[in-house]
């Protein structure tokens, strides 16, 4: 007799066995997120799922802006990082070119995903 297996289970046994397997490309669009999480949460719509998810990156996206840090236990942090005025090049004319001042987003995994991960 096997067992069903759980949708969380089955994803816990993809990231074991692509561990080691880095060819894996293993892309995840904002639709499939919706996705996975309306057959995880059946009680839910799909557009109520979308509002959610939305409300999720929009607030995340409202944080960094006003130059914070997003902490999420576990899954990792993100934080904007001040790259300051240099000397680049082009790379389609090699020429020198003079890079402003930018604000970049930035994410660092958390102890128990990388654990996953590694």
């Amino acid at each position: 007799m096997t067992k069903k297996l759980t949708n969380s289970l089955k994803d816990e046994m993809i990231i074991k066995n692509n561990k080691n397997n880095r060819d894996w490309a293993g892309i995840m669009t904002r639709s499939e997120l919706i996705d996975k999480l309306a057959e995880r949460f059946p009680n839910k719509t799909p557009q109520e799922i979308e509002a959610i998810v939305v409300t999720i990156f929009s607030e995340i996206a409202k944080t960094l802006q006003k130059n914070g840090r997003v902490e999420l236990r576990g899954f990792g942090s993100f934080f904007v990082r001040k790259r300051d005025k240099r000397i680049g090049c082009d790379p389609r004319s090699g020429k020198s070119i003079q890079l402003e001042e930018r604000f970049v987003p930035l994410f660092r995994a958390g102890r128990v995903l990388l654990d996953k991960l590694n």
